[in-house]
């Protein structure tokens, strides 16, 4: 019986090829949507938990567009509001910091000969390798003495110089942004992606010198390293309170800030794409299930022209359990075949996307597990009422069909 069970299926696709054909296939569509989409929403998830870890266990960082209760999709634009420029010295004379950097962070188009790349501007200052731990990879970083004369020098990220000299040597070479050289004295390690954003997609200038060429006055975010011998929410207290006294004697107008930690990121991320992967996992379920619908129709109709076939088998000895085992084992193997497909197709398409945008793959046993759990489930729901019309067929009124 077990035998008949696991042959009837492959019977069935060689005697209906074009109508299996087709359910496989919606099957195998619905699981490499859930094998892709969901693999990209965890790998993105480690790709930005990697370049968080990058930072270390002691960065604090100071924002006026962060909300740790919003998920990231919902944060605010970075241009929305500003810090003043006298929160760094006053970050500086907290005893829970030891270092202070501050970053201005605008898109634009950046001119190299006769070609224009569009790409982000980083306005930095000069300790920001050291607090980001984010160093050159070639050539160097400019110095204070540097920053402070507002010297026309630029480091490129990683995918920046890609994108502008492609293979060849950048060190040297000149740069126009906004209408301004910058030679290029260093290209910075290469970090990935955090989230789906690329953060190696960046030049980096004096931030002095960026605040003057784009007219603004405020910085976006300070990235503060914590002293030993403080936690995280000694630091955090101090910080807050030491800028809200300094924002309370300021005459012109700022935007709120927020103070957050690595950990407090954390928990944002997982929020964010727990969200993003509910509604990947909702849109691949929608197509599931209407490739359920599909493969219920195919046993409905498969029921009708298997008439006869199901009166001469109960006509010789088969039982309502048999009929019934027979059609529903048919329907879920049908979506176990498009499970198999599918998982292949998803997985190919996942190692193509992520060898396009450079991300390192992953792929969890707990999401192939869960696509092929969901695609049996499909094929029991949908083949369950074919299943059931088959087994109370009369015998006698079966053989007499035409």
């Amino acid at each position: 019986m077990l035998r008949h069970l696991l042959i009837s299926p492959f019977a069935r696709i060689l005697t209906h090829p074009v109508q299996t054909v087709l359910s496989i296939l919606g099957i195998a569509i619905g699981i490499a949507n859930i094998i892709t989409l969901i693999s990209l929403s965890e790998t993105a998830k480690r790709q930005t938990e990697r370049v968080m870890n990058d930072f270390g266990a002691n960065t604090i960082f100071v924002t006026p567009y962060f909300d740790d209760e919003q998920p990231l999709f919902h944060q605010g634009s970075v241009a929305a509001s500003f810090l003043p420029p006298e929160d760094i010295e006053t970050l500086r004379t907290i005893p829970a910091i030891d270092e202070v950097a501050a970053i201005l962070v605008f898109p634009t188009h950046v001119g190299y000969g006769s070609e224009r790349v569009f790409t982000t501007v980083l306005g930095a200052s000069s300790n920001v390798p050291s607090v980001r731990n984010y160093h050159p990879s070639e050539g160097r970083f400019f110095t204070a003495e540097e920053e402070a004369a507002e010297a026309h020098l630029c480091a490129l990220g990683a995918s920046a110089k890609k994108k502008i000299f492609g293979s060849e040597n950048a060190l040297g070479e000149r740069i126009v942004i906004r209408g301004e050289e910058f030679e290029v004295i260093g290209t910075m390690d290469e970090r990935g992606y955090f989230g789906f954003e690329d953060i190696d997609d960046r030049v980096l200038i004096p931030l002095g010198l960026m605040q003057k060429m784009f007219r603004f006055p405020g910085i976006h975010t300070m990235l503060a390293r914590k002293a030993e011998g403080y936690s995280d929410e000694e630091a955090v207290a101090m910080i807050t309170e030491a800028l809200t006294e300094s924002h309370e004697k300021l005459t012109s107008e700022v935007g709120d800030f927020k103070v957050f930690t690595l950990e407090d990121f954390a928990r944002l991320r997982d929020k964010t794409f727990g969200i993003f992967s509910v509604i990947l996992l909702g849109v691949s379920g929608i197509a599931l299930f209407v490739a359920g619908i599909g493969i219920m129709n195919v046993m409905l109709m498969g029921v009708i022209t298997r008439t006869r076939e199901i009166g001469i088998r109960k006509a010789v000895g088969a039982s309502k359990r048999d009929v019934f085992l027979q059609f529903l084992a048919e329907a879920a193997m049908t979506c176990f075949i498009g499970a198999v497909i599918g998982i292949a197709i998803g997985i190919a398409v996942m190692i193509a996307i992520t060898s396009w945008a450079n991300w390192i793959p992953y792929i969890s046993t707990s999401t192939v597990l869960l696509a092929v759990t969901f695609s049996i489930a499909i094929g029991v729901l949908f083949g369950l009422m074919p299943a059931i019309r088959a087994a109370n067929l009369n015998p006698i009124d079966a053989l007499r069909y035409e």
